[in-house]
């Protein structure tokens, strides 16, 4: 849970049944009239971008095991975009491991966009 104003926060009851995300006014004065935070579930059709936007920021990326695990989705949900970014040299697979190349590192921000469409 995020603490003062502006705050984010995040939590998993029993991923990925329940992911419920939080925001607090960003303005002090807001903040002070009413320190409540906004929660928004994360859908189902959301957990894929939540996954990958915790993971790819990571150096170590992530496995497929633990994709299928955390999402209760198979792998298949994210091609082919995940392909694609492979071939665009963006992500790296190494065995069963996904993770972001050093070009993949620059456009990060791209390569989430991608999984959005």
């Amino acid at each position: 849970m995020g603490i003062g104003a502006g705050a984010h926060g995040k939590l998993s009851i029993s991923a990925p049944d329940k992911i419920l995300r939080t925001t607090k006014q960003k303005s002090p004065d807001q903040y002070m009239q009413n320190n409540h935070a906004t929660t928004k579930l994360i859908l189902q059709n959301e957990l894929s971008l939540e996954y990958l936007m915790n993971q790819l920021r990571l150096r170590a990326g992530f496995s497929i095991d633990d994709y299928q695990s955390t999402t209760g989705l198979a792998i298949d949900t994210l091609e082919p975009v995940l392909s694609g970014c492979v071939n665009q040299k963006l992500l790296q697979k190494k065995g069963q491991h996904y993770l972001c190349s050093e070009k993949g590192w620059r456009f990060l921000d791209h390569i989430l966009e991608k999984f959005l469409a």
